[in-house]
């Protein structure tokens, strides 16, 4: 799911219709159940893009260190062959498909950040209906 398409979820499914706080006080169970589900897919996917980088950061130090494949020097020409450790890394953390597959990474974990955000709030989101239910049972005089 896009992170637009979260965010977009999050705005209507968080309204609370005050008008019927008594069926309001149910849709918690149900948004947990849609945004944990949601979660779960979210996080799987992570861990596959996690253990992708691992595999891509393996292949590029093949490149830096001179034993890629002579289709990628021929795409990329690399003259060098990088021998010290500190010379390897920095090359890998400056590779721009690394830079743009940690971004990937780093959406990612955005993502997941806002569905525990929203996930925190439904677990809040029963005490606030219930003290609205509470100040109108007060306002009415019951």
């Amino acid at each position: 799911m896009k992170l637009e398409e979260i965010k977009e979820a999050i705005k209507a499914d968080f309204k609370i219709d005050k008008t019927d706080l008594g069926n309001e006080a149910l849709r918690p169970s149900d948004l947990f159940s849609k945004y944990i589900l949601l979660w779960t897919e979210e996080s799987i996917k992570l861990k596959s893009l996690q253990k992708e980088r691992g595999r891509l950061a393996v292949k590029k130090r093949a490149y830096y260190t001179g034993n890629g494949t002579p289709e990628e020097y021929a795409e990329r020409p690399f003259p060098q062959k990088l021998r010290t450790e500190t010379a390897i890394q920095e090359h890998i953390n400056s590779d721009p498909d690394i830079i743009a597959f940690e971004e990937k990474l780093d959406l990612q974990d955005l993502k997941i950040k806002l569905i525990e955000a929203a996930l925190d709030q439904i677990k809040k989101m029963g005490f606030s209906i219930k003290a609205s239910i509470d100040y109108y049972k007060f306002v009415s005089g019951g």
